[in-house]
């Protein structure tokens, strides 16, 4: 279920659009045509102060648009090799971020610096604490994005094994006659972490959508994942149904409309059945 993005409207994304790359030699000459992104662009900045400390001796960067608040990841590299061996070209690029990327690249530097302070200790604590402010900002920002942080959630877990099926195509076409069982199946391990992970997202961005608002084929997709083969990503979302029908100000209208679309589905897991329990005592006692 997609809902309408800022991006769609904003005048300075609609002319950077989903990712820019720019090519310019490191010692340009007189006679070198310079590349530079949009003019618009000059309007991604970093989020806040706090992240520009993070990010000032960084090549790889979060941006934001001041205009309507899209995510940009912004990157800067030397590719190895050149049809001139004399000449360095440093390559930039701008890419559109959905917000649960957003999410994840956020946590990732409080991650970062997090470790750090905890092995060298000193100005490195201080940077944390900076970093950690900053990531606050914007994490509490994200939470009026709770519908699409969701939804990403969703398609990506109805969709997790892309990876490692493109992973499988690949290896297919260039080295037909190899076992490529260890690499694949290395790859579908990485993919069930990352859904996990981002189940685990989902269940806390749950928890800031007023449960009247949420549209009925959210629910239902949100039921249907109650039929992934991962334990883990099952007993997460039946938890977070079960918080969302307890925070839900008509518990047993709203049981009922997950309880119909769970026998509808017809999911047989322990969790799916513990989610019609639940159900059902809201059900009862209204």
């Amino acid at each position: 279920m997609k809902s309408s993005l800022p991006s769609d409207t904003c005048p300075l994304c609609l002319t950077v659009g989903e990712y820019i790359e720019i090519e310019n030699a490191q010692d340009a000459s007189e006679w070198d045509v310079a590349e530079s992104f949009p003019q618009e662009a000059d309007q991604f900045t970093i989020p806040n102060s706090c992240l520009e400390h993070y990010y000032r001796y960084k090549n790889q960067r979060l941006l934001r648009c001041s205009n309507c608040g899209t995510y940009y990841w912004y990157r800067e590299w030397a590719p190895g090799g050149s049809e001139d061996v004399l000449k360095t070209y440093i390559h930039e690029s701008m890419r559109r971020l959905s917000f649960l990327e957003a999410h994840v690249e956020l946590h990732d530097a409080q991650y970062q610096a997090f470790t750090r302070a905890k092995e060298y200790g000193g100005s490195f604590e201080d940077e944390y604490e900076i970093t950690r402010q900053g990531v606050q900002q914007e994490m509490d920002l994200l939470k009026a994005r709770c519908p699409e942080i969701v939804s990403d959630v969703i398609h990506s877990v109805e969709n997790k094994h892309a990876r490692s099926e493109q992973l499988e195509e690949t290896l297919k076409l260039y080295a037909p006659h190899r076992d490529h069982t260890s690499e694949i199946e290395t790859q579908r391990e990485k993919d069930e972490q990352v859904a996990v992970y981002h189940v685990g997202i989902l269940a806390e961005y749950l928890q800031y959508w007023e449960p009247s608002t949420i549209p009925m084929q959210m629910i239902r997709s949100l039921v249907t994942l109650l039929a992934d083969d991962n334990q883990k990503i099952r007993e997460i979302i039946r938890d977070a149904l079960i918080r969302v029908i307890r925070d839900a100000t008509a518990h047993g209208k709203l049981a009922s409309e997950i309880l119909k679309v769970a026998q509808e589905l017809a999911v047989q897991h322990a969790e799916t059945q513990g989610l019609l329990q639940v159900c059902r005592e809201f059900i009862s006692g209204n």
